[in-house]
């Protein structure tokens, strides 16, 4: 099979692996010629999503290598890893008695993609294994190493979204948003505000476009800032950012009260708290 051939089934895999859309998977499956990855990829794409026998994938991937299908070799590598690596950011679902080393595997296995998506310069899986460990990091307030893997994840995104805005601009402001809540949590309150501010330029122009998808992020993103500015004793900017959030949320929970009525009262107790600091105390 040549590189080529690989080429067919390599891009939607690509895409059900930054996006897990089953859909693309299904169409890699259609796409793969080659017996062993029709095989795997079926497998996944008749359950969630995950290889069969990720070991059994592994073993095929030194094969591809050696036969000088590097991409092909990559591109199975990181979906028979996906799964554990994944979970670097959802970690507090493990098992307490599990939960060590399913952490250490699952940081190992991201990093892994990471690694080997950057090697292959599969720039959307870079950034994508990037932003998960720099998430996972963050969790487990390893912060400096969270800022680092943010900002690497940043870049990219920002390369990519050069290229493709429509795709990429809301993993851009995703970015920006996560990586000023660590730079906020590692009290760098001029450069989160910065990440803040350009996050919340990046949902308003998504949110003119698509209310009812970014009006949400429209509204975290002002409630984070708030925070960052509040830190930065900026108090009445700050109130002003808590109180165009709470705009947003009261009519969100208007409409769905059962799932932002928790983020309305986020944001009253953060406006609360500010208004103390205001000593505006009626």
């Amino acid at each position: 099979m040549s590189m080529t051939d690989d080429s067919a089934w390599i891009q939607p895999l690509r895409e059900f692996l930054r996006t897990g859309d089953m859909e693309r998977l299904r169409a890699a499956c259609d796409a793969a010629a080659d017996e062993q990855v029709s095989a795997a990829l079926k497998a996944a794409a008749q359950s969630d999503g995950a290889p069969g026998d990720p070991q059994a994938v592994l073993a095929f991937v030194g094969g591809l290598r050696q036969a000088g299908r590097a991409a092909a070799a990559a591109a199975l590598e990181i979906f028979a890893l996906r799964p554990q690596a994944v979970a670097a950011q959802s970690f507090e679902q493990f098992p307490p008695e599990q939960k060590e080393a399913l952490v250490r595997e699952s940081f190992a296995a991201c990093e892994r993609c990471r690694v080997v998506a950057r090697g292959e310069r599969f720039d959307d899986l870079h950034a994508t294994f990037a932003a998960i460990l720099a998430s996972g990091l963050a969790k487990l307030r390893r912060l400096s190493a969270a800022r680092k893997r943010g900002q690497e994840a940043l870049g990219v995104y920002r390369d990519l979204a050069a290229r493709e805005p429509h795709i990429y601009q809301p993993d851009v402001a995703m970015t920006l948003g996560n990586l000023g809540n660590v730079l906020n949590d590692l009290r760098a309150f001029p450069e989160a505000r910065e990440a803040c501010e350009e996050a919340l330029g990046v949902y308003r122009d998504l949110a003119a476009r698509e209310p009812h998808i970014y009006k949400p992020y429209v509204a975290v993103t002002l409630n984070n800032l708030g925070n960052v500015l509040r830190n930065q004793h900026a108090f009445l900017e700050s109130r002003a950012a808590y109180d165009e959030a709470l705009g947003i949320r009261m009519d969100l929970a208007a409409r769905e009260p059962h799932i932002y009525k928790p983020y309305l009262a986020v944001t009253l107790n953060n406006l609360g708290n500010v208004l103390n600091d205001l000593r505006a105390y009626p």
